[in-house]
């Protein structure tokens, strides 16, 4: 599978509510640093958001990079709140994502 797939399917799986299909893109050790919390493990990171995945999700994705260092811009949308834009730093092990860094942007 090429790295833009799997970066689409990324997304696409919290839009989707799918997450088998999360949990296919990431390596177990995944590191998640975010505004919002630390993560070092792929499934404690699923279990804590997964209440409230599927209220908001990316749109618009510019992927930029090679293997094995990609940067994704992009737009969250929600039915609650105001579009933003996000960026996220990605970096992959083999063909999984195993660090995230989630940069928040302005409202739109």
């Amino acid at each position: 599978m090429k790295y833009r797939q799997i970066i689409r399917q990324y997304y696409q799986s919290y839009k989707e509510t799918d997450k088998e299909a999360l949990k296919e893109t990431l390596t177990t050790d995944l590191t998640h640093i975010s505004d919002w919390a630390t993560y070092t493990d792929r499934d404690e990171m699923i279990e804590e958001i997964w209440p409230s995945v599927g209220q908001s999700w990316a749109t618009d994705l510019q992927i930029f990079g090679a293997h094995p260092e990609f940067m994704v811009r992009y737009k969250v949308v929600s039915e609650e709140n105001p579009a933003r834009n996000m960026a996220e730093f990605l970096r992959f092990k083999d063909e999984k994502i195993t660090e995230i860094e989630v940069f928040t942007g302005r409202e739109l």
